[in-house]
């Protein structure tokens, strides 16, 4: 998707991309989450572990805030997709290099920057506290007995 491009073909709008070039998609600045999660756990937002998504994608990131005996199971949601958006650059990526959704997965924070672990219980209250903080909060899946990694549920 980048690789052999002229800067101009990088500046050129893309109707996958909204309307956005490759070049502003790929080097938009990322979310700082750091002053709005502190806020939120000084508020008492009850979060038990939180990973932030970088390099190595859900897959090979959500794990490092698993205990042995548990794995994050995430919701992709199938045909539907999850209930998060992915980013069209991610999708546009993805397409020209041919990525199966496991490769983009180990690759690619999906739109996912950082993932939050909590009770089931204190769902609710932890959205609102982020949300007071400016972010938007969904439920990306559930943690279920493990072996300490992601696992990924691809039903609708």
């Amino acid at each position: 998707a980048i690789e052999g491009k002229t800067v101009e073909e990088l500046n050129q709008p893309l109707e996958e991309l909204g309307g956005e070039s490759l070049a502003d998609a790929v080097l938009r600045p990322t979310t700082i989450y750091a002053g709005g999660l502190l806020a939120a756990l000084r508020a008492g937002a009850p979060i038990k572990a939180m990973a932030h998504i970088t390099g190595g994608g859900i897959t090979e990131n959500l794990n490092r805030a698993l205990p042995a005996h548990l794995d994050a199971e995430v919701d992709r949601g199938g045909e539907a997709g999850p209930a998060w958006s992915i980013p069209p650059v991610i999708s546009y990526v993805s397409n020209a290099a041919n990525l199966s959704l496991d490769e983009q997965y180990r690759t690619f924070n999906m739109g996912v920057g950082m993932a939050l672990i909590v009770d089931m219980d204190d769902v609710d209250d932890v959205a609102e506290a982020l949300s007071e903080q400016g972010f938007e909060p969904f439920v990306m899946g559930q943690i279920i007995p493990g072996t300490g990694k992601v696992v990924y549920n691809d039903a609708n």
